[in-house]
């Protein structure tokens, strides 16, 4: 889990274009990308409350302190 959801946002290599969510462990939190329809990364969710539920918890492992 902790793999997939630190992975950067990939928009993949088709043409299309579709908003898929995106986990972010810095800010902890999920936000929308444009995704082309097919390759990319496993860190991609239809939904962003999908994301959420998946990758609560998971952050950079870094302390900004």
């Amino acid at each position: 889990r902790r793999q997939i959801c630190t992975e950067t946002p990939d928009t993949g290599t088709c043409r299309e274009s579709s908003t898929k969510w995106y986990y972010d462990p810095y800010q902890e939190d999920c936000f929308p990308f444009n995704y082309s329809g097919c390759g990319g990364n496993e860190n991609k969710f239809d939904r962003k409350n999908y994301c959420q539920s998946f990758c609560r918890g998971v952050n950079s492992g870094f302390s900004i302190f």
